[in-house]
């Protein structure tokens, strides 16, 4: 019998404790305990299968549970879709619609609710109804245009941030998928990470100068692209810490 051990596996493995890296992070700054760390996995990794379209039944040997325990997981998932998840859930509902009349110019609200799938006909009416009166959205007739070439997701409300998080980290997961576990030739998968030092104020102006010039660019290649063109995403961030305060952190 050999004893190569599957580097396939092991690969999967590594990147996948890799990427745990940020949740184990903040896991940790809240002194989270372990079982319920794990209850949340359990419960995000239980979201995520049913929103493929898993039913229980095709859920239960993932899990390694009974059909009995996975309701119960779901009637749990379904008490936790409060107030937070309900306003997530609007305004990505928002972002696509903005999308949609965006590539495609303007349509009828039927129109929109047959391009945006996973939505009622009644979830994009609100959804349209909200992006009127952000001003990002107009009404000719039965019509609607988008006005804007871009939506600003930024809200201090906490529905918006944590809907934010999802939009950010969803392109580096993806990065992560085409540069690691899938074998796909063509398109971009492209990362890196600069670490320099840097004050304040001199990380202010680099990051005012490249974003403003990044996204008026990528204003215009959305207004270029063909109907048919794919969707792409860029995930921005800089971050800059005291040193005092890291060396205090790791000495606790």
């Amino acid at each position: 019998m050999s004893t190569t051990p599957d580097t396939t596996l092991e690969l999967k493995v590594a990147v996948l404790r890799a990427s745990l890296g940020p949740a184990l992070q903040l896991a940790r700054a809240m002194a989270l305990p372990v079982q319920d760390l794990l209850d949340v996995v359990e419960l995000e990794y239980f979201r995520a299968m049913r929103g493929d379209g898993l039913s229980l039944r095709a859920l239960a040997p993932r899990f390694g549970r009974s059909l009995r325990t996975l309701a119960t997981l779901s009637r749990r998932a379904q008490r936790q879709d409060g107030a937070i998840a309900r306003g997530s859930f609007a305004l990505e509902t928002m972002r696509l619609v903005l999308l949609a009349l965006s590539r495609r110019g303007p349509r009828s609200a039927s129109a929109i609710a047959r391009s945006v799938r996973g939505r009622s006909a009644e979830e994009i009416d609100r959804a349209l109804e909200a992006l009127s009166a952000l001003g990002l959205v107009e009404r000719d007739g039965e019509r609607f245009a988008a006005r804007a070439a871009h939506f600003q997701r930024i809200d201090a409300r906490p529905a918006h941030r944590v809907e934010s998080l999802r939009h950010f980290l969803a392109p580096i997961g993806d990065v992560i998928l085409r540069r690691f576990l899938r074998d796909e030739r063509g398109g971009e998968a492209f990362a890196r990470v600069l670490t320099f030092r840097a004050s304040p104020e001199a990380l202010t102006a680099l990051r005012e100068k490249h974003y403003a010039a990044l996204r008026d660019d990528v204003v215009a290649i959305d207004a270029s692209a063909a109907e048919d063109a794919g969707v792409a995403s860029i995930a921005w961030c800089s971050v800059s810490e005291e040193r005092t305060a890291r060396a205090q952190v790791r000495t606790q």
